[in-house]
C-alpha cells in the first residue's frame, strides 16, 4: 500500500506534535486534539499580526512633537466630528501622514534581506564576486539620521526612499490599517509619554522579518 501526503505538512504535524508530547504528555492531546493543524495555519498567516502592530507602535512614539497639530489639520476633513466618515481622504490627501508612515519604516525596520549577486561589483575596496549571497542590513544604524540627507519635502513629494521589484499586497492593508489608527489617536487623544519621556528602547538583538521590537511595552 502507498500513501501520498505532502511532505512540508507530514514533517510540521511530526513536530508540533513530537513538541506538545515531550513538553505536556498527551494532556494537550487531549485538551486540543487539532492543535498541529491549527497550529501550521497560525503559522503561515502569522505574518499579517508581525509588522503592522510594531509600525503603529513607532509611529505614536518616534514623533517630533511639532508635527501633531499639522497632522490633526491635515487629517480634519476626514472626520464629522469625532466619527472617521471619509477613507479616502485619509489615503490620498495627506502627504504628511504618508510621509510620517514611510519614515517610520525607514527608522524602524531591523530585518536583513538576502540578495544574489548577478555579475562581479566593486563597492569601495570590496569586490563582492558574482554568485555569491549578501544580506545587507536595514538596520537604524545604517540609515541616514540627518534631516537634511532625507527631509521631510522628499518622502511628501515622491512617497518611499526605496522599493523592491515586487511589493507584498497586504502591506497596503496594513498602510491604510495603521494610517487609521494614526488619525483617529491624534483626533481623540492628547498623548503625552509618561515618567522622563525617554523613547521606548528598541530590542535590537531580536531577530525579526521587518520592524524592529521593544525590549518594553
Amino acid at each position: 500500500m502507498s500513501v501520498d501526503i505532502p511532505l512540508m505538512r507530514w514533517c510540521s504535524e511530526y513536530f508540533v506534535r513530537a513538541g506538545g508530547l515531550a513538553y505536556f504528555g498527551d494532556v494537550l492531546g487531549t485538551i486540543a486534539p487539532a492543535l498541529a493543524p491549527t497550529f501550521i495555519a497560525f503559522d503561515d498567516l502569522s505574518c499579517i499580526n508581525t509588522n503592522t502592530r510594531k509600525t503603529a507602535f513607532w509611529m505614536l512614539t518616534y514623533r517630533n512633537p511639532s508635527y501633531i497639530e499639522p497632522l490633526r489639520k491635515e487629517t480634519t476633513a476626514a472626520f464629522n466630528g469625532d466619527r472617521l466618515v471619509d477613507l479616502g481622504h485619509i489615503h490620498k490627501n495627506c502627504p504628511l501622514l504618508k510621509s510620517l508612515w514611510f519614515e517610520t519604516l525607514r527608522m524602524a525596520s531591523n530585518a536583513t534581506s538576502v540578495r544574489l549577486v548577478n555579475k562581479d561589483t566593486i563597492i569601495g575596496n570590496k569586490i563582492l564576486r558574482k554568485g555569491n549571497r549578501i544580506r545587507p542590513s536595514t538596520a537604524p544604524m545604517s540609515v541616514h539620521l540627518t534631516p537634511s540627507v532625507l527631509p521631510v519635502q522628499t518622502l511628501r513629494s515622491s512617497g518611499g526612499p526605496s522599493a523592491a521589484a515586487r511589493r507584498c499586497a497586504a502591506a497596503a492593508i496594513a498602510k491604510r490599517a495603521t494610517l487609521i489608527l494614526l488619525s483617529i489617536v491624534l483626533r481623540r487623544f492628547d498623548i503625552v509619554i509618561v515618567g522622563e519621556g525617554k523613547l521606548p528602547t528598541p530590542d535590537l538583538g531580536m531577530s525579526v522579518l521587518g520592524i524592529m521590537a521593544v525590549k518594553d511595552d
